[in-house]
C-alpha cells in the first residue's frame, strides 16, 4: 500500500476543512499568476475537504474498496457540481445598485 499518497489526500482534505472553518479565509482558489480565480463558499471549502477524506479513504482500501466508500465519494462528488453551481450563480449576481 502506497501511503504517501493517502497521506498527501488527508493532508489537503484537513487544509480545506481548515479554511472553511478560518473566518479570514480567502474565499478563491486559483493556480499560478493567470488571475481567473474559481469563487469559493465555505460549504465549497468543506465539500473539497470531505471529498478529499473520502478519497483517501477510498486509496485504502484499494484495489477493491467497499460499496460504501464508492458510494460516498460518488455522493461528493455530486455534492462538488450542486456547489459549484450555486457558487457561480451567486457570482453571477449583479452586485451594487441598478440604475
Amino acid at each position: 500500500m502506497h501511503w504517501l499518497p493517502i497521506l498527501g489526500f488527508v493532508l489537503l482534505g484537513g487544509l480545506f476543512l481548515y479554511e472553511a472553518l478560518r473566518r479570514g479565509a480567502s474565499r478563491t482558489w486559483s493556480w499560478g499568476r493567470g488571475g481567473n480565480a474559481a469563487p469559493l463558499s465555505r460549504a465549497a471549502y468543506s465539500v473539497w475537504g470531505i471529498t478529499l477524506l473520502c478519497i483517501a479513504w477510498v486509496l485504502t482500501q484499494a484495489p477493491q474498496p467497499a460499496p460504501l466508500a464508492a458510494l460516498a465519494l460518488l455522493g461528493c462528488l455530486i455534492a462538488i457540481v450542486v456547489v459549484a453551481i450555486a457558487d457561480t450563480r451567486v457570482r453571477c449576481r449583479p452586485h451594487g445598485p441598478r440604475h
